[in-house]
């Protein structure tokens, strides 16, 4: 999914909502972002920390906190696109004039005083942290002659004079600010801060790239601190459980009490993406999808959360799409009763992916079956999502649970939706189907042409002719697949037991 930078529209609503939830002026958080881009160790990120602030709050009601999050990780993601936008090498005028827009939006909401006291503090801590990034912040507050100061800097820098020179503008706007700067200043003053940030930011990409390219942590690195806990006991489990579904892992002695190393395993997509050798059992990473399956056995809130962000990325990274829809309803069935209302905010978010809303206009046709909301509800969603969505692949998902219901009531929807060619055929159909499904019909007139749909029926027959996986065969995620396919185990027919 492509994030947008910031507009001036949204930088007025953000301000709002980030006072109630942080209690900062969207000014300052959004400079707080470039400043953290600079920190190379992304565990120390302000995102993460806001989001532990909010994870801690005794009072917070868990619908308000996922609604916050997403709102909290929104602004993130649209600050460091903002910063971004601007190639500081080689800048073009249209995306720098879209940059000085954002700014100018952001300085309008403070008053002068409030955005010389944000500049200031945003100055000095953007000092230190490239000081300690760069390992120079003894220096600075030991060198006394100034000239000293610079000619060490820029020995630090070397070739990189941008970052020199940026690091100095810190510096002298830190100083002019508390000197007393104009209100004409602070414009141009928060305008290069931001370009001086966003330098800081290309050179950081690189440079934490290289790092995770050369210190990659070893699969002991990863596994060790997990070891002394009780979750230690997934990471023996292997393959043989998984599709066992009355497996129990509180028999195990996994409880509640476990319920922060769980989040933690379940979270490390470090240990889950970890290249395997071929000859290896992926112990390790079945603990993860254990500690998945642990996490919904227990009915642990936070899980939900985890399993719709899990979700999200796997489908955004196209990973393992054949397995873990198929998990994923297994994994959220505890807290599907509640989740109505965000299911219905991410089916009709256009910046979703297509088949991360199709999961979930599924998972309200699975509440509809379990009675845990009723058809009237179901089809004020797809009235509201038919007259505003163009995408193929939610159009679809959504018709065939208007088939399989006979929710004739958006029949002139869906033909309208058809003629505009904003339903993909070939995942459920022509009109003529719909029509058949509503009993508007009784035989087809037209012969049936759904474009691929015969390469997914070919498909899909090719994977019903696989032989059943036997547990004692203990393949491995990344071992070639026992249908000789010639593919990896992972991509082939591991879904098989999920």
């Amino acid at each position: 999914m492509d994030i947008e930078p910031l507009t001036p529209t949204a930088v007025k609503s953000y301000n709002k909502l980030l006072k109630k939830i942080v209690n900062k002026p969207a000014l300052e958080l959004f400079f707080e972002v470039g400043i953290e881009l600079i920190e190379v160790e992304p565990d120390k990120h302000l995102i993460n920390r806001i989001v532990q602030d909010l994870a801690d709050r005794k009072n917070l009601d868990i619908n308000d906190l996922n609604l916050y999050l997403r709102q909290i990780n929104e602004f993130y993601n649209a600050s460091i696109a903002s910063y971004d936008l601007v190639d500081t090498q080689d800048p073009v005028e249209t995306d720098l004039a879209k940059l000085e827009k954002i700014v100018h939006a952001l300085m309008q909401l403070e008053s002068v005083e409030k955005n010389r006291e944000i500049m200031i503090s945003i100055c000095d801590n953007a000092i230190e942290i490239i000081a300690k990034e760069y390992g120079f912040w003894e220096e600075l507050n030991s060198i006394v002659v100034y000239d000293e100061l610079m000619a060490h800097i820029a020995s630090v820098f070397g070739e990189m004079t941008a970052l020199n020179t940026g690091f100095f503008s810190f510096m002298d706007i830190s100083q002019m600010l508390k000197k007393g700067a104009t209100e004409d200043e602070f414009y141009a003053f928060s305008m290069l801060m931001t370009i001086v940030l966003a330098s800081y930011n290309e050179v950081r990409k690189y440079r934490y790239e290289f790092m995770q390219e050369e210190e990659s942590p070893s699969l002991g690195a990863l596994v060790n601190p997990y070891m002394k806990t009780k979750v230690a006991r997934l990471f023996s489990l292997g393959i043989e459980p998984i599709d066992q579904d009355d497996f129990s892992y509180t028999a195990l002695g996994i409880s509640k009490k476990n319920k922060k190393q769980l989040l933690e395993l379940g979270s490390d997509m470090a240990l889950y993406y970890y290249d395997f050798e071929e000859e290896d059992a992926c112990l390790e990473f079945f603990a993860v999808v254990h500690a998945w399956r642990a996490l919904s056995e227990l009915e642990i809130p936070e899980a939900k959360a985890l399993f719709v962000d899990l979700l999200r990325e796997l489908f955004e990274s196209e990973d393992d799409l054949d397995w873990m829809p198929r998990l994923f309803k297994k994994l959220i069935k505890p807290f599907r009763a509640t989740m109505f209302d965000e299911s219905v905010e991410y089916i009709l978010d256009e910046g979703e992916h297509e088949w991360f809303r199709a999961e979930f206009i599924n998972l309200l046709h699975s509440m509809l079956k379990n009675t845990e909301i009723d058809e009237v509800a179901l089809s004020r969603v797809f009235e509201k999502l038919f007259k505003q969505c163009k995408n193929p692949v939610v159009n679809a998902s959504a018709i065939a649970v208007c088939k399989d219901e006979k929710l004739t009531e958006h029949y002139l929807q869906i033909k309208k939706l058809y003629e505009e060619k904003c339903v993909l055929k070939a995942l459920d159909g022509d009109l003529e189907d719909v029509e058949l499904a509503f009993e508007m019909r009784s035989e087809r007139s037209t012969v049936r042409n759904l474009g691929s749909a015969k390469l997914i029926e070919e498909s899909f027959k090719e994977k019903d002719t696989v032989a059943p996986l036997r547990a004692e065969e203990k393949i491995g995620r990344n071992d070639p697949c026992p249908c000789g396919s010639g593919k990896k185990y992972k991509k082939c027919c591991l879904n098989k037991i999920f």
